[in-house]
């Protein structure tokens, strides 16, 4: 199942035996993905703290690619 988040990044969650794995990510010019960081949880909601760290290594993806 693929989520929005914010504009610009996205959740990917696939369901796993012992909980939910997700993996957040954002697109790149034409049909190239980045994925930011992935985990495992049981609950449904997503922590901010990994939405942080998503906004960050997106924001540090950008700055060194410009």
């Amino acid at each position: 199942m693929i989520k929005k988040i914010e504009p610009g990044l996205f959740e990917i969650r696939v369901s796993l035996s012992h909980g939910i794995s997700r993996s957040i990510y954002f697109k790149e010019i034409g049909d190239r993905y980045i994925i930011t960081n992935s985990f495992i949880k049981k609950s449904q909601k997503t922590l901010l703290i990994e939405i942080r760290k998503a906004r960050s290594r997106r924001r540090n993806y950008h700055d060194r690619n410009r």
